[in-house]
């Protein structure tokens, strides 16, 4: 059989095989159909590929259709040459016109051939039980059901074979035909979609036979029209694989909003149905019932089987089954609309105010569409004046109603106009009215109630009719009730969800500068921020009047209100220190006092300007919250008052004296007798220590007085200084020596490190007074055992002690053996005076094998001169070598580390003025291997030939000077014995790190570091206080920010000096400097004087007073004040003068 259907298919006879027997086996059967769907394969796959071995050379269609194709790719190639040619014009058309007939047939032909494939795959996937051959798209041309009918498959590859053959056009577009006829209505009229110029898709992850068919044909369509634009959303569908179906394009990942979800399974239950509904139902209902109970606020959410039993779940139904409707409700029922609404209107006939009460539904429904606020700035700030006029001060709804107030008065053919003077929405109106008038019919038909024509509410004057108003607001609104926290920060707490939400930019109350105590709202409006939309105050006394009662304790939240407490009288200087750098000691405080008292809506402000601190906290805490900012204020009030600064009495001495200077140059304490006033304080966690905390307890512990305190700027300085939190002067030196008793005791959890401070700066404990090159001096602090380790390759060591036999080192003949470990050489018998420096260059000198490492062994430490007489001592020897006209102080300094316990070496420091680099090389020479006077023969001075220097910047000097600093550092670092390195510190500046071997080096290219971090100083003569001033208010700040974007510089500006420095690379500070100054001088000549129209001591109705009585914009204050340009601001509460 098999045989047969393989000469049929090579076209050896034209019979069709088929199988009669008498005795059917399944496993003959099965092994015909393979056979069979192996045969047939292959036939089909030769077709697919066009491979001539698996047919006869007369089925060899595709081969003979693919070789057309690169006969016609050849053709349009040769025209295509021939037109890069010169042509004439007439010939040039008649190319371009054969190469278009060309490439169309050419394309006529591919798709012919894609036709075939698709279809040939088709009945290859059919037969191979529907495994998908790559390239298969679209529709399925054939539709197999049943057993396989192998006779029909032969006749269907027939019949394609001829199409191919014949080559008809319609046969190349057949796909696109079926995929018309599966599509529907719409995309049959307008296959291109050409109304339609962008398309979201929603919900992708929804899949069904319409999302799937949609998706191809968008798809397809893309490519047709290249200006469409497809947007698909989905919250769990796999972006990327829709991206890559979509030709990769890109995917935007927008974050929602996450709730912690704590996911509950109800058991099976073995109960009876009811009804139509499951039993399963019932236990679901019953566990959201006890999740409600038990819970606190939170959203449940039940996933059921079908809508039937989500509709039967969510059914509205009390125990019995039956629910009565009150009065009201009947009424409301039969007015058909909002019960909110129903309820305004139903309230409204109890107060005689029908007409109100009316219009009040009408437009509460249509509020937020009533003004009109579009187009540019100018045109929204216009309508926000125009707004100001009918602002009322019970809120929004009041607002609302006297608007349509004053257009009902308006008559008929003005209303248009009307509405377009006031940037009123007239269709709103409209729709108001229409609304009006089908409630009034409602309720004559219904209620038979008439509503009068008149108004019994006057918007200009507050009456009853206000109070009851409210009233009917309340009950309409009784659950959307909330009470102003106290604060404005917070804003105004909803009574049922606790939330603290603001007002509304767009709020009436707001024109009135009132935060009301209480107030309601008709919704909540969420977008960046929640928002209360459509509020109206009212009075608390009214909320005892509701039927039924609120379900939130009024006299609760008012004890959880925030009060004010305003503290006054202090000093600008003093408010300052009390706010701290950047309002760093304000945060900590405030941070305390939430933690002490367990409210975190605590709050502290500070008004330098008007002297005052507020407090805000709840009645039980604020004298708490007093009592806590009081000590804090009075401790600043202390240390202003202590406030010293320290100094030489005179310069160039070692022994004059220092002096603590107060307020008004009092001499609070003198020093005769060099004692240590200042210790350095170093914590592991010295940025999240509590200032305030540590210096009180310094204080208590030392029964001293602080005097001066300098925080460590993070510039990053070598030893500890990364964990340095600053130094501290005490008022006498026994405060200082106790406080240095408190070295390694714990505080906060971590070691506090205290130690006397040995930096003698003189006043100044933040910088020195020149261009600093730091050196680095050791000398041994242990005697030498004479006996020193030679560490080297474990291969060398006995070819190094044939090296070191016989060898002299001071005089005498050394010895050498293997050490203990296998890669070292103990050398011996030298003297104890010779340093590691003489013995380990006589064993270089002895050998050229590689030395690793060398160290003398050395036994206990002697006592040395103390680290004052040290530094005296280093001192002596520089100063012969420095200019006599300078004295020590301004050229350079020293400082000795005491030692910790292991330490080998004295370590010590020497800065100097990099600009007298000569002098300090030849005195660093002097002292090299020199025996300081106290000290005995051995401890030997060693300089380290690396010398170092630091400049430091901050984060916004470096983004202006980032470019140019780069490439000096590039330049530098080809420098010959010099690198130079910048990192970041903890605090955001960044440092510049000089290290090279030699001073000259080190000042030469510290220079023009200092040249770019210094920046330039503006010096301009129309630069006067009162013009620099301007730099304080917002537009200042922002007409920096914008000179800085503009020219890629930085502008700082010196709050307590009154200066300013301009940074950035030299190219570009001059024509930075010269817009800066051109543009502050216009903003003072166009300065604007601001007359307020709210505030605490202004009446709450002067801006629409003003509105009413000279027009939303100021036409009537112009006229009285020619020539004045008058501007009104709804956002800030002011009109804005110039001349």
């Amino acid at each position: 059989m098999t045989a047969l259907w393989e000469l049929r298919l090579r076209g050896a006879h034209s019979f069709t095989p088929k199988l009669q027997s008498h005795i059917l086996v399944a496993s003959d059967t099965e092994e015909l159909k393979r056979n069979l769907t192996k045969k047939f394969s292959d036939y089909l796959e030769g077709f697919i590929e066009g491979v001539a071995s698996n047919v006869n050379d007369d089925e060899n269609v595709v081969g003979r259709w693919q070789a057309k194709v690169s006969e016609k790719s050849d053709e349009i190639a040769q025209v295509t040459r021939l037109l890069k040619g010169r042509n004439k014009p007439r010939n040039f058309i008649e190319l371009n016109e054969r190469r278009k007939g060309l490439m169309a047939e050419r394309d006529l032909i591919v798709k012919r051939l894609r036709e075939f494939r698709a279809s040939m795959n088709c009945i290859l996937k059919y037969i191979e039980g529907g495994r998908e051959k790559e390239g298969e798209r679209g529709l399925e041309v054939f539709v197999f059901d049943g057993e396989i009918d192998w006779e029909r498959i032969h006749r269907l590859i027939l019949r394609e074979i001829r199409r191919l053959v014949d080559g008809l056009p319609i046969y190349a577009y057949r796909q696109q035909i079926l995929e018309m006829i599966h599509s529907k209505q719409h995309y049959m009229n307008d296959t291109t979609l050409s109304g339609i110029s962008c398309i979201i898709i929603d919900e992708a992850h929804e899949r069904s036979l319409n999302t799937d068919l949609l998706l191809a044909l968008i798809r397809g369509l893309l490519c047709e029209r290249r200006d469409l634009r497809l947007v698909i959303m989905s919250a769990t569908a796999d972006a990327k694989q829709l991206s890559d179906y979509f030709y990769g394009c890109e995917i935007f990942h927008v974050e929602g909003r996450n709730f912690p979800v704590e996911v509950r399974y109800t058991p099976s239950s073995e109960g009876t149905a009811f009804g139509n509904v499951s039993p399963y139902v019932h236990d679901i209902l019953r566990t959201t019932t006890e999740i409600h109970k038990q819970e606190s606020e939170g959203t449940i959410l039940a996933f059921l089987t079908s809508q039937m039993e989500v509709e039967w779940a969510c059914a509205v139904t009390l125990k019995g089954g039956i629910c009565e409707l009150t009065e009201e409700g009947r009424y409301m029922v039969k007015l058909g609309i909002e019960p909110r609404l129903g309820k305004i209107i139903i309230s409204s006939l109890h107060y005689r105010l029908g007409k109100e009460g009316l219009v009040l539904a009408a437009v509460m429904a249509n509020a937020r569409s009533i003004f009109c606020r579009v187009g540019s700035e100018d045109d929204k700030q216009k309508a926000d004046c125009l707004k100001v006029q009918f602002c009322h001060r019970n809120g929004d709804l009041f607002t609302v109603l006297s608007v349509y107030k004053e257009w009902e008065a308006v008559p008929q053919d003005r209303r248009n106009r009307w509405c377009w003077e006031n940037s009123i929405n007239a269709k709103s109106m409209r729709r108001c009215q229409d609304t009006v008038k089908e409630l009034e019919f409602c309720l004559e038909k219904e209620l038979t109630v008439i509503i009068p024509s008149y108004w019994n509410w006057n918007s200009n004057k507050s009456t009853e009719h206000d109070k009851n108003l409210k009233k009917i607001i309340l009950s309409a609104l009784a659950e959307n009730v909330a009470m102003h926290s106290g604060h404005d920060r917070l804003g105004y707490k909803v009574a049922l969800t606790e939330q603290h939400i603001q007002l509304h930019p767009s709020c009436s109350l707001l024109a009135f500068g009132e935060k009301p105590n209480w107030v309601v709202f008709s919704e909540l409006l969420s977008i960046s921020n929640d928002y209360l939309v459509c509020v109206t105050a009212f009075d608390v006394e009214s909320l005892s009047m509701l039927c039924p009662p609120p379900l939130f304790d009024a006299l609760k939240m008012e004890s959880q209100k925030l009060q004010v407490k305003v503290l006054t009288s202090f000093g600008s200087s003093l408010l300052k220190r009390f706010c701290g750098k950047s309002n760093s000691n304000l945060h900590s405080l405030v941070t305390r006092i939430r933690i002490f008292c367990m409210d975190e809506r605590i709050g502290v402000e500070v008004h330098v300007d008007k002297n005052e601190i507020l407090l805000f906290a709840t009645a039980e805490n604020m004298q708490k919250v007093f009592s806590i900012v009081s000590e804090a204020v009075e401790c600043e009030r202390k240390w202003l008052h202590n406030e010293c600064m320290e100094k030489f009495l005179y310069l160039g001495a070692d022994s004059s004296p220092m002096a603590l200077f107060g307020a008004g140059a009092e001499i609070k304490y003198l020093e005769l007798e060099k004692r240590c006033l200042t210790v350095d304080i170093l914590f592991s966690n010295a940025n999240t220590i509590d200032d305030k905390e540590l210096l009180m307890f310094l204080e208590e512990y030392t029964s001293g007085t602080v005097c001066s305190i300098h925080k460590s700027i993070g510039s990053g300085q070598e030893g500890d200084e990364k964990e340095k939190w600053g130094q501290i002067t005490f008022l006498s030196p026994d405060a200082a020596r106790k406080a240095a008793q408190l070295n390694e005791v714990e505080f906060k959890r971590s070691k506090l490190k205290v130690v006397p401070s040995q930096t003698i700066i003189g006043g100044n404990h933040k910088m020195f007074p020149f261009p600093a090159v730091k050196a680095k001096l050791c000398w041994p602090r242990k005697v030498s055992k004479g006996l020193a380790i030679v560490k080297c390759y474990v291969h060398e060591v006995n070819f190094m002690i044939c090296d070191f036999s016989n060898l002299i080192i001071g005089g005498r003949y050394v010895r050498c053996n293997a050490g203990r470990c296998a890669d070292s050489v103990v050398v011996s018998g030298f003297g104890k005076e010779l340093s590691e420096a003489d013995i380990l260059g006589a064993l270089r000198s002895a050998t050229n094998r590689r030395i690793l490492d060398f160290f003398i062994v050395r036994g206990d430490a002697v006592e040395n001169p103390p680290l004052d007489a040290c530094e005296k001592a280093l001192s002596r020897e520089i100063s012969p070598f420095m200019p006599k006209r300078n004295p020590q102080t301004s050229c350079w300094r020293v400082q000795v580390f005491p030692p910790e316990l292991k330490d080998t070496f004295m370590k010590a420091f020497i800065t100097f003025d990099g600009r007298l680099h000569l002098e300090a090389a030849r005195a660093l020479e002097h002292m090299e291997g020199k025996v300081l006077p106290g000290f005995l023969s051995w401890q030997k001075i060693k300089c380290e030939r690396i010398f170092h220097s630091l400049i430091s910047c901050s984060a916004s000097i470096y983004v202006a000077i980032k470019k140019q600093l780069d490439s000096l550092l590039a330049s530098f670092n080809r420098v010959k014995g010099a690198e130079c390195s910048l990192d970041r510190n903890e605090n955001g500046s960044y440092r510049v790190r000089i290290s090279a071997d030699a001073t000259k080096t080190v000042a030469e290219l510290r220079r023009p570091l200092e040249e770019l971090m210094r920046g330039k100083i503006i010096n301009h003569p129309s630069l006067t206080p009162t013009i620099i001033q301007h730099l304080f208010s917002s537009q200042g700040i922002n007409l920096m920010k914008s000179i800085q974007r503009e020219t890629g510089t930085y502008i700082h500006f010196d709050r307590r000096n009154f200066s300013l420095k301009i940074f950035g690379c030299s190219d570009k500070i001059a024509p930075a400097q010269q817009k800066f100054v051109q543009l502050l001088l216009a903003d003072h000549e166009s300065k604007q004087l601001e007359i307020h129209l709210r505030g605490r001591d202004l009446p709450p109705d002067l801006m629409k007073e003003v509105v009413k009585r000279f027009g939303p914009d100021l036409h009537g204050l112009k006229e009285k004040v020619p020539g004045a340009e008058l501007t009104l601001s709804t956002l800030s509460p002011c009109y804005l003068c110039s001349w």
